[in-house]
């Protein structure tokens, strides 16, 4: 049966998609492009068409799972449920690509400029997506005379960082949902007003 020919694109998504099985059952360190060429059944001069080496397709793995976390919808009726939404959709996206985090957090120490800058940016729109967040909560004059936004993003990615570490560093598998609730009762009890006490109808 003759193959159906693949544009570069598709190419590029079949590589990927086969680099991503063959890090699910052999440790990062230890593969080459010899084994990503023959796990995508090509040729290692046409896998070099389209990356050029192992670092490459990791980084192109972490934009896709970057895409998605931008995509995450901001929803709630309520600024609390607005946070648990967002700690539950991240968790689940963390949770979903967790092969991809831990070779992350394995290759850290050595990254190359490029990986670095990369990480950077990723850390930076997440951020981002959490100050807008946070806005809300000023918006509302929800927030402790004494708190501003930078203290929401740093309580919020500090407990949210706790429970990517525990996906990270166990074989654990967590509730996201669950974990949310747990997460933004905690940042509520440190960062919004405590005489406002939330109900079913209240803003928050």
């Amino acid at each position: 049966m003759k193959k159906l020919k693949m544009t570069a694109e598709q190419r590029k998504q079949h590589i990927l998609e086969a680099s991503l099985q063959l890090f699910k059952s052999h440790p990062y360190n230890s593969i080459v492009m010899e084994d990503i060429a023959k796990a995508s059944n090509i040729a290692r001069t046409t896998l070099y068409d389209y990356y050029s080496n192992k670092e490459s397709i990791l980084v192109a793995l972490l934009e896709q799972t970057a895409f998605n976390a931008r995509k995450i919808e901001i929803r709630g009726k309520s600024a609390k449920e607005t946070f648990e939404f967002f700690a539950e959709d991240y968790l689940t996206l963390i949770q979903e690509n967790l092969i991809i985090y831990r070779i992350l957090y394995q290759v850290t120490p050595l990254m190359t400029k490029e990986l670095t800058k990369k990480m950077h940016q990723w850390r930076d729109e997440h951020a981002n997506q959490i100050v807008a967040l946070a806005q809300v909560l000023q918006d509302n004059s929800l927030l402790r005379e004494t708190v501003d936004l930078n203290d929401v993003l740093f309580v919020f990615q500090g407990l949210l960082s706790q429970k990517i570490n525990t996906l990270l560093l166990t074989n654990t598998t967590l509730n996201p949902k669950t974990e949310a609730k747990h997460i933004c009762d905690l940042l509520w009890y440190g960062v919004v007003k405590r005489e406002i006490k939330p109900t079913v109808h209240s803003i928050i």
